[in-house]
């Protein structure tokens, strides 16, 4: 019940944002109108239309978009046929007016078009491109913020280094296409059984790397049996090569930086590989 009255509370405040959102801008499209009415038509306010069409283009979509470009011009047409301008022939105005309206809904497409590459761009430089999970920058930025709030709150947190071994012979035997195929299931194995707020990233080649926020030796032990379990029945269905090695470490007293707390994990997954791989090695820092 929780869960609904916060989604409904977040629903709410979005609607109302965005009440207010396109009342501000329809009332600076009024004004502008106002302004373009008492100036008369020897003076031009056309691109100042522009500002409100670009802000609901940027922040929001499309059409909201075009749906100000069309009361723009609109209210363009009643400033300028208001304002006492006598046309030749009573088409003029409407076709100004279209050409205007064809004028802003160019650079709405535009202005959305830029928007959604920049944020394509903006996704890519974050994201490893094969399994669609953080890359090692991502990584290293979003749970730098979680290991800062670990040491304001004095909460525990635990990082799992997981490395697939043999990887090396699903290559050599399979080719890489198969090797890229058994990542994208694992990843997406570590995907579904997570919490939504555990921070997955691709470290490079077969390796991953798990921040689990606010959890300590006890409760990251019992993810991680059931997430070996997982990975391993989902990497045995492609083939019996690989098996699976985590290195997993519990911190009461916080590393100093974040690349600190991975060379812990990885040492520590690297006992793992030694003792015989396919096994899970713990580690509690205090």
């Amino acid at each position: 019940m929780a869960f609904s009255y916060n989604n409904f509370n977040n629903i709410k405040r979005i609607l109302a944002y965005d009440a207010v959102f396109f009342s501000l801008n329809f009332i600076f499209v009024i004004l502008l109108g106002v302004i373009d009415h008492l100036s008369g038509y020897e003076i031009s306010f056309s691109l100042f239309y522009l500002f409100p069409i670009l802000i609901v283009a940027w922040h929001k979509a499309i059409f909201p978009a075009s749906l100000f470009s069309v009361i723009s011009a609109g209210i363009w047409l009643f400033a300028d046929l208001s304002s006492g301008h006598i046309y030749s022939y009573y088409l003029i105005p409407i076709w100004n007016m279209l050409m205007r309206l064809a004028f802003y809904i160019i650079i709405v497409y535009f202005a959305s078009r830029l928007k959604k590459d920049l944020l394509l761009e903006k996704k890519l430089s974050r994201t490893d491109i094969l399994t669609e999970l953080y890359n090692s920058r991502a990584f290293f930025e979003t749970s730098s913020i979680e290991l800062k709030r670990a040491l304001r709150f004095n909460r525990p947190l635990s990082l799992a280094y997981i490395d697939v071994d043999n990887f090396k012979s699903v290559n050599d035997n399979f080719g890489h296409d198969t090797g890229d195929y058994l990542l994208q299931v694992l990843s997406k194995t570590l995907k579904d059984n997570l919490r939504g707020y555990d921070i997955i990233a691709r470290l490079g080649g077969d390796e991953f790397i798990i921040m689990f926020p606010e959890t300590d030796e006890h409760n990251v032990q019992l993810v991680i049996n059931k997430l070996r379990q997982s990975l391993l029945e989902a990497s045995q269905r492609i083939t019996k090569f690989v098996t699976i090695s985590i290195g997993v470490v519990t911190f009461i007293r916080m590393p100093l930086s974040i690349q600190e707390g991975i060379r812990e994990a990885d040492n520590v997954m690297y006992s793992a590989k030694k003792s015989g791989k396919n096994t899970v090695k713990y580690k509690i820092i205090k």
